[in-house]
């Protein structure tokens, strides 16, 4: 996705023209294709919207995705400005080491556990929260 926002934004650039972007994420397939199971579902749908973050970068200006589940988006937290990353992997899983400052791991299933400096976590295609 990224990859195709930046060869639109170039292409476009180059024309001379600056229109508003958005992606909408349909297609008219969509309706015939056939259920995922929720914790893909949950890694497409967190994996779409971190996509839209880093897209505005691309004059990509909206991204809404129909019809996805209800009104709760599992990374939004409350508080103020915090040191954190948001990590998955495209296929398979990786192991990383905690950074010094890491001190919370959030799932998308609404689970957590404190991780330390030194601590291995292991990633996968579902998007893992890490404060600190």
């Amino acid at each position: 996705m990224l990859e195709l926002a930046a060869l639109v934004d170039r292409t476009l650039h180059e024309a001379g023209v600056h229109p508003r972007l958005w992606s909408t994420g349909t297609t008219y397939t969509l309706p015939l294709e056939r259920p995922l199971d929720a914790a893909t579902a949950r890694a497409f749908a967190a994996r779409y919207f971190l996509t839209g973050l880093y897209a505005r970068d691309l004059n990509v200006e909206r991204m809404y995705f129909y019809n996805w589940g209800g009104g709760k988006i599992p990374i939004v937290r409350d508080g103020g400005t915090q040191r954190a990353a948001i990590i998955w992997t495209v296929a398979g899983s990786a192991e990383l080491t905690a950074h010094r400052s890491a001190t919370m791991l959030h799932r998308l299933d609404g689970t957590s556990h404190p991780v330390r400096r030194g601590d291995t976590i292991t990633v996968g295609q579902e998007p893992v929260f890490v404060e600190g």
